[in-house]
């Protein structure tokens, strides 16, 4: 249950003043004097994002002293098709005091149209924090950029433009959806599969599945850079080498097929925990690169789900 928060009567902040709205003012108007109709058309989208942020501004001031001024705790709410910086703020909850709310927070840019709350602690955090929270967490992002990637690997596992969409995306042939399930067998079958692709196997039903997964993986290739991970168990023979200096500038043609997670958590857990010579590889998948989610086309055992993989195939010499 969500808790009460009784609070004071809000110290009310002032309007924006006359200088500083006639500076923004000036700097909206500030385009090439060329009557050009484009050279219009920017000086009102930035007059836009003027005036909307000078209108809000005292609502956001009132917040931000109300949180300096009963000690309690900020947090950012942001707008549907906020920026990843917003988000990015609006993913660390309510951690922001009355000593960091001013510095960290007191800032929106033009055509902002977050908004920030006051909360005693994390019950109170809207679902969109608490979420956007969680996919920093889950995907291990360290920076904005991180983030960013992180972002738009939600964005493609759902085929949604909203990152935090709950809905994920089937193909709709079936016999690529029968050989994702036959991939997750719990017979290993993938094994027979690799053996397949590395010409060590003939098998017809392996082929059959090998071919079906390599020509749905280049049919539907990343929309955008996306942020993965990747858990070895022996980082000596994926890299074939037990120099760490050997690595810099290693490149290789994978010729089969390479499982990749869009989980930190699940790449680490399932295969450095247990390996003999364990790493935890951070993968920027790049714009184009063809592959398939595995949890939206194959098995809807939650288990598989939550592995958040990515298959992309083997490189075709």
């Amino acid at each position: 249950m969500m808790s009460c928060l009784n609070l004071a009567y809000p110290e009310v902040a002032d309007p924006v003043g006359y200088e500083q709205a006639v500076a923004s003012y000036r700097w909206g108007m500030r385009v090439d004097d060329t009557g050009d109709g484009v050279q219009v058309a920017v000086a009102l989208r930035k007059l836009q994002g003027v005036v909307n942020r000078l209108v809000v501004a005292p609502a956001r001031r009132t917040v931000e002293l109300g949180v300096a001024r009963a000690g309690t705790w900020y947090a950012r709410v942001p707008e549907p098709g906020a920026c990843d910086f917003c988000l990015m703020l609006a993913s660390r909850g309510g951690v922001y005091s009355s000593e960091t709310v001013f510095g960290q927070l007191g800032g929106y840019h033009d055509n902002c149209r977050c908004v920030g709350i006051e909360v005693a602690d994390d019950e109170q955090l809207p679902r969109i924090n608490r979420e956007l929270r969680d996919v920093w967490r889950v995907s291990g992002s360290r920076t904005l950029r991180d983030f960013g990637l992180a972002l738009n690997t939600r964005r493609e596992f759902t085929g949604s433009d909203n990152p935090l969409n709950r809905r994920v995306y089937r193909l709709v042939d079936d016999s690529v959806r029968a050989a994702v399930e036959r991939w997750q067998g719990m017979d290993r079958f993938y094994e027979e599969v690799q053996d397949v692709v590395e010409d060590k196997s003939s098998d017809s039903e392996a082929v059959s599945v090998a071919q079906d997964l390599i020509r749905s993986a280049h049919q539907t290739p990343l929309q955008s850079d996306v942020l993965m991970w990747r858990g070895v168990r022996n980082w000596h023979t994926t890299f074939g080498t037990d120099d760490l200096d050997n690595l810099p500038g290693w490149e290789d043609e994978q010729e089969r097929f390479t499982p990749i997670t869009s989980s930190r958590e699940v790449a680490t857990n399932e295969f450095t925990t247990y390996g003999k010579a364990g790493a935890l590889l951070r993968v920027e998948a790049k714009k184009g690169t063809p592959g398939i989610w595995m949890p939206t086309n194959g098995s809807d055992d939650e288990e598989l789900v939550m592995q958040q993989e990515f298959l992309v195939p083997p490189v075709l010499l």
